[in-house]
């Protein structure tokens, strides 16, 4: 029996009418005109309806989840569209949702809102149930349960339809905890009516299926027991052009055919009543029918032998009197096609006909191209026979997956920086290298092999694809666990190509692992065979990301932090898991974050679109796409190396003065807060001594063997321990009791390598570097109560300086033994009052003193760097500005805020919340233990 919405559609002229124009297209976008009610109070829970209302209509109720961002809304007018039969060539596109275009950031729905859709011409009406914003409102269970138990809401359900995009290799916590938040409401056997809406996808199979089936998500699954899912682009409302048309019509017919399989589906499935909870189903769906693949691959197949026949029917046309400027153009044509063959063989067909019209001299023109068209054709398949050779079989294809055999060593003893070498190194060829940066399954090793595929000259024909990388396959875990250069040798190119892939951050193996990262990076371009120079800094962003997540604004952060200003201009986006359209949301996310990067002609960020699905294997169902994504790929890397030609090399000189400046300011702002701790506690000292002086004053003078309590404050040095490798152990001065460099002093294998270190003194304290020492312990600031009589404690401020604090000694000058007459004692504790305010207002200055050095290193470090709101930065700025506001620096104090302010409008809310709970590590007290 044919579905009932498979019947003839309403009229376009009679939608028209029942709808206003939002833009005119093409498509025309329209607005469908509809009554609205609301089922509570509050408005939460809303019922719009389309058409004429007919109580004893059939019904298919859908329910629709996701988080924000994967594109509910465009589905629902998907599903609208797709209802009232609007075909593409209609040039319209109707929408019953009505929200404003906010950031998207924020869900574009705010309530649960029930969309009722009625046709005179079908015999089933259509209702769909969109949720809010799940992952903000945690509310939404509590009004679903209302909804089901209004008097006039939802009781039945035909499917829960999950929201995922395509780009998603992981289920995030958020994410499962809205799924799960959802089915808890119904019995276990809603899973036969639980389905995949999967948006922005290129119609291949994806990562997201292994990410459902590891997370367990409840769900119906096909014959193939894989999750049953559904297909959709979300790009059939973008507005039409030349470039963009084919696209959109794919896009379109992709929507529709996903659609009619997702009723088809519905057939087999049984409604679920909600009054007592929810029923059993009865059958699973069966795969995609793929005729429609095959009838467009026909199509395809007959349009290239037309344009051939022409070809042939021109040249036959002009056999006698072949002109110079026709044959030129033909053969211009023709030395371009991709199929080099086919190329020789009108060569041969042309020389002929050539000669026939006594043209000798165009005749052997077209012999020698011919001779070179050989010569190319004979390299390019030696090219690849040279590449097979040096080269293991991973997968027998197509295409075949071949490992390319590598030279491999390391830049550091714990092999956390390698080098991997293709190809025959030539020390006098030019070179191009080029940092990858992007977060964990964002494609960056598939990135590398594309990159490597196109130097080598690899083409879609050959039907082989080379890997150059070798890491486990685990999406929750980045397949990168080192910093690797990869090293590419051609002989057929003038330049050799290297490729420096980090670790994909932010995986879950936790955030010591993230400065791991940057410590390693910091380490290759400091090494004395590692990179000198950059060509480019890669950002990697999926296509499908409306907004730029708090763990990525750290992961750039992080990385552009380690550049001078002037490496701006080589900072680009490679966009991956792209449909070939203009990633206009990433592009919005991009400059919202102001992430430095090079503009182009438009003022956009310069950005280089791929899809990251060449080394698929290929069936009669998605050659074609692989086919199309290959050509992307290619097209992009081409555009990409005109661009770096263009652009000019950065020597990383600036960087590597960037980062030694850097560690020696930190060291010293690290210092200078613990100086300033130290002094604000010795302040605290003092002053408990002058009090228990005044309240003991009367004993004192009595009887100068009175005993009182004080709290004595001393530095003392410890062993270190719960420290992560980079902070096993630090450089002390002996003389100043001073930890100079306590954090991130891994490098040094002596005292006089020490980044603090320079021309024989430190940079912290002044001292001589023969004064130092480093090893695993550093001096920390202890207390303890002592019991003393006045002479003692006259004698302990005379005799000892081992707090390395200066004292007034000749304020106890005047003091007597405890044999003067009480009167003299008297006198000796007013002096020694006298005496410790002194004290305390030089403490007072010396704090101020080291408030304006730190004040200076971070407005030095702020300077210095392309990124510098750094983790380490933000902390400093924390501690530093109510110290300033106490010296009374109202100046100095405004601009530090200035640059806590401007740090935190170039992140996001989520970004800077990152960053803080990074503090602890970067400054290294996320692994060391207070004393």
């Amino acid at each position: 029996m044919a579905s009932s919405f498979d019947n003839e559609s309403p009229t376009i002229n009679d939608l028209m009418k029942k709808s206003t124009e939002i833009s005119s297209g093409p498509p025309a976008v329209r607005r469908l005109l509809t009554t609205r009610s609301n089922l509570d109070e509050s408005g939460k829970i809303r019922k719009w309806t389309f058409g004429q209302q007919n109580a004893n209509m059939q019904n298919k109720t859908i329910l629709m989840v996701g988080e924000t961002g994967t594109g509910k809304t465009t589905l629902i007018n998907t599903m609208t569209n797709y209802y009232l039969g609007v075909k593409f060539e209609d040039n319209v596109w109707f929408e019953i949702t009505e929200e404003q275009k906010k950031d998207q950031t924020e869900s574009k729905t705010s309530e649960i809102t029930v969309y009722e859709i009625f046709s005179e011409q079908k015999s089933e009406s259509l209702t769909i149930i969109d949720t809010p914003r799940i992952d903000k409102d945690m509310k939404i269970s509590q009004n679903l349960c209302k909804l089901f138990l209004h008097e006039t809401g939802v009781k039945s359900l035909d499917a829960v339809c999950l929201v995922l995009k395509s780009s998603q290799n992981r289920i995030s916590e958020r994410l499962r905890y809205i799924f799960e938040a959802i089915l808890a409401l119904f019995g276990k056997d809603i899973e036969r009516n639980v389905v995949l809406f999967i948006t922005h996808t290129d119609r291949l199979t994806v990562d997201f299926l292994e990410a459902v089936e590891k997370e367990k998500i409840l769900c119906c699954h096909n014959a193939e027991n894989k999750p049953v899912h559904f297909l959709f682009n979300n790009t059939q409302s973008v507005m039409q052009t030349a470039k963009t048309k084919r696209t959109i019509k794919l896009a379109w017919e992709m929507g529709q055919s996903s659609m009619k399989r997702f009723l088809d589906f519905l057939k087999s499935r049984q409604r679920k009543g909600l009054t007592m909870s929810v029923s059993v189903l009865k059958e699973r769906m069966q795969l995609e029918d793929c005729i429609q693949s095959l009838k467009k691959q026909i199509e395809f197949m007959e349009e290239t032998e037309k344009e051939l026949s022409e070809m042939q029917n021109l040249l036959k046309l002009n056999k006698e009197n072949i002109l110079l400027k026709d044959a030129s153009e033909l053969i211009m044509k023709l030395s371009k096609t991709t199929y080099s063959p086919l190329t020789l063989c009108y060569l041969d067909f042309l020389i002929s006909r050539v000669e026939e019209a006594g043209e000798e001299e165009w005749a052997q023109k077209l012999k020698e191209l011919q001779k070179r068209k050989i010569s190319s054709f004979n390299n390019e398949s030696s090219a690849i026979n040279d590449l097979m050779q040096k080269s293991t079989e991973l997968s027998s294809g197509p295409p075949a997956v071949r490992r390319l055999l590598t030279t491999r060593s390391n830049l550091d003893e714990s092999g956390k920086i390698r080098k991997w070498t293709f190809g025959q190194k030539y020390a006098n060829m030019k070179n191009k290298t080029i940092l990858l940066v992007g977060e964990t399954g964002t494609g960056k090793t598939t990135l590398i092999n594309t990159m490597a595929n196109y130097y080598l000259g690899v083409k879609f024909e050959d039907k082989v694809w080379f890997e150059i990388t070798e890491e486990e396959k685990c999406q929750t875990e980045s397949q990168t666990s080192e910093i690797t250069v990869y090293e590419i040798f051609s002989e057929q190119k003038s330049f050799s190509l290297s490729i420096i892939d980090t670790p994909g951050y932010g995986d879950t193996r936790g955030i010591e692992k993230d400065v791991e990262i940057l410590l390693n990076l910091c380490n290759l371009f400091l090494h004395e065979t590692g990179v000198k120079s950059l060509d480019a800094v890669c950002l990697v962003l999926t296509a499908s990301q409306n907004r730029i997540s708090e763990r990525q604004c750290y992961i750039f952060n992080g990385a552009l932090s380690l550049f001078g200003k002037d490496a701006m201009d080589i900072i680009v986006f490679f966009i991956t898991h792209s449909d070939g359209l203009p990633p206009k949301d990433v592009l919005e996310s991009v400059e919202k974050e102001k992430i430095p990067c090079c503009h182009d002609a438009e003022n956009q960020p310069v950005h280089f679109l791929f899809n990251n699905r060449q080394f698929q294997k290929h069936t009669a169902k998605n050659k074609r796409a692989v086919k199309m994504d290959w050509e992307m790929g290619e097209k992009s890397l081409e555009e990409f190396f005109e661009f770096l030609k263009s652009s000019e090399r950065k020597s990383l000189t600036m960087t590597v003065d960037v980062l030694q400046e850097r560690k020696q300011l930190e060291a010293c702002v690290q210092s200078w807060q613990e100086c300033i701790e130290f002094i604000e506690v010795k302040q605290r000292e003092l002053t408990e001594v002058q009090n228990a002086l005044i309240q003991n004053k009367e004993q004192i003078e009595k009887d100068i063997n009175h005993l009182f309590t004080v709290r004595r404050v001393y530095k003392e040095k410890v062993d270190i321990t719960d420290a992560s490798w980079w902070d096993e152990k630090a450089t002390s001065c002996d003389v100043c009791k001073k930890n100079c460099h306590e954090f991130g002093c891994w490098r040094s294998p002596t005292v006089w390598w020490c980044e603090i270190i320079s021309d024989n003194k430190c940079k912290v304290c002044g001292c001589h570097y023969t004064t130092h020492t480093r090893e695993a312990k550093k001096y920390v600031t202890k207390e303890k109560s002592e019991t003393v009589t006045f002479e003692e404690l006259k004698n302990k401020y005379i005799n000892t300086n081992a707090e390395n604090i200066t004292y007034d000694k000749s304020a106890f000058n005047t003091v007597k033994t405890e044999h003067e007459k009480k009167l003299k004692r008297k006198e000796e504790l007013m002096n020694q009052e006298s005496s410790l305010t002194e004290l305390l207002a030089k403490k007072e200055k010396e704090k101020n003193s080291s408030v304006k050095e730190a004040y200076e290193a971070i407005i030095k470090l702020s300077e210095i760097a392309l990124k510098p709101d750094s983790a380490f930065t933000l902390q400093y700025l924390e501690f530093l500005i109510p110290r300033v506001e106490e010296a009374g620096e109202a100046e100095w104090a405004q601009k530090l805020k200035d640059l806590q302010k401007d740090a935190a409008k170039e992140s996001t809310t989520y970004a800077v919340g990152y960053l803080n709970s990074m503090k602890g590590f970067f400054s290294g007290k996320g692994f060391v233990s207070k004393q």
